[in-house]
């Protein structure tokens, strides 16, 4: 069948809904890998190395979008689902689970060269970046139309993509041009700052926690019994409220193979179930064909400059703060940090420190962090967390003279 039509209807995934269980099976667009084991996270890895093909030599306005519902048979849908699911999935060689769960999520399949291939949601922000588009419009739009625009914009569209193809699926579609993506494999990634983690302290890295999904990976290596002497003096001399006997230091390695974020390493202190960054993350953009010895020399960098890094941080016990509760909650207004969590933070941070008691900077961002244990609390995942790490990290660099400020202030 070589085309569709794309008839007005209400959006396909409230119309046709599919009980899947997408946590376990690596098909589904919910999938997600959480685990304290490396062996088992490397098993995720490798199972996603061999379920994903690159292809790099398609003509951007060849490809065409189509809505599921928009096929010949949409009133068999209406009327007999499981007949339906046969017949669809074997006129566009689709297991009938992966239809189920396209329809259940972006409701759309990429027409490339002579094969049928359904959109996964990892997909949708670079294939409407592909076709120079973006606006909060099409998130509303019902997926018929969606398709239209998509395809108008394809059409006219210069150039080649890169397609990458995972268990079944379009997971990103990517720009394919001399400055375009550059691929750097998660396993790749893992290994590389593993060996350099522990090239710099001279001792096997612990693997703390990774969570893997088709958007999105996070990964924590601890480092036992650091002996790097900024690290050391900042745990043995700075004054804080909070006690740092059981502090620990982390690196938290970040990446996503469909073009949502940058590879990514970023030291943290680590205590008990508790975490804070502890200053700016170090970025190796997807983009201009950077390879892995960049992201080698990126990674020997950031940690040469970890003591450097841990004596900036430690300076924050340096500044004084006398309207610790005002300062505590504008740093998070100017930081955008969610307004619920904040509050709950300032909540627990006001049992120990007195609206009118002289604190620390250092203390107040670490009773801001308390923000990243209620977002793992409240289950978020990790690209959210991410986001939230990302803004808590920005005010190391805020000016506290303009946040230290007396009388009332709201949220």
């Amino acid at each position: 069948m070589t085309t569709m039509m794309r008839n007005e209807v209400e959006v396909f995934k409230t119309q046709m809904s599919f009980d899947v269980n997408t946590t376990k099976d690596i098909r589904f667009d919910d999938w997600v890998v959480v685990t304290k084991k490396e062996a088992d996270f490397r098993d995720a890895l490798q199972d996603v190395a061999d379920k994903s093909t690159w292809k790099n030599d398609i003509t951007t306005s060849d490809m065409e979008v189509f809505a599921i519902q928009g096929c010949a048979e949409w009133q068999e849908i209406m009327a007999n689902k499981p007949e339906f699911l046969g017949a669809f999935s074997k006129t566009y060689e689709v297991p009938e689970e992966i239809v189920q769960d396209t329809a259940n999520h972006t409701g759309l399949m990429l027409k490339v060269d002579d094969e049928y291939i359904p959109v996964r949601t990892s997909a949708m922000k670079s294939m409407l970046e592909t076709a120079k588009i973006n606006g909060n419009a099409l998130k509303k739009m019902p997926v018929s139309n969606l398709a239209t625009v998509l395809n108008y914009c394809l059409e006219v569209a210069k150039g080649k993509t890169l397609l990458l193809k995972r268990a079944g699926k379009a997971s990103a579609v990517l720009s394919a041009d001399a400055k375009g993506y550059g691929i750097l494999p998660m396993e790749e990634l893992f290994d590389t700052a593993k060996e350099e983690i522990e090239n710099k302290f001279s001792c096997r890295c612990n693997f703390g926690k990774g969570e893997l999904t088709h958007e999105y990976m996070r990964v924590l290596f601890e480092i036992p019994q650091c002996k790097e002497k900024a690290f050391n003096e900042y745990k043995d001399y700075v004054p804080s409220i909070y006690n740092l006997d059981d502090l620990s230091l982390g690196i938290v390695l970040k990446s996503s193979d469909v073009g949502i974020a940058a590879a990514t390493l970023e030291p943290i202190f680590i205590m008990r179930n508790k975490y804070w960054k502890i200053g700016n993350a170090e970025k190796l953009h997807h983009k201009y064909g950077n390879g892995m010895e960049d992201f080698r020399e990126m990674a020997t960098l950031m940690l040469s400059k970890l003591d450097k890094t841990i004596e900036k941080f430690a300076e924050l016990s340096k500044i004084s703060i006398r309207h610790p509760h005002n300062a505590f909650m504008l740093a998070c207004k100017k930081a955008k940090l969610p307004k619920k969590l904040s509050t709950e933070a300032l909540e627990e941070f006001s049992m120990m420190v007195a609206e009118d008691e002289v604190t620390t900077a250092h203390d107040i961002y670490l009773g801001i962090s308390e923000i990243l244990f209620y977002a793992n609390r409240d289950g978020m995942n990790s690209r959210e967390i991410s986001l939230i790490e990302d803004n808590v990290c920005k005010i190391l660099n805020f000016d506290w003279k303009n946040l230290d400020l007396p009388g009332d202030h709201t949220w």
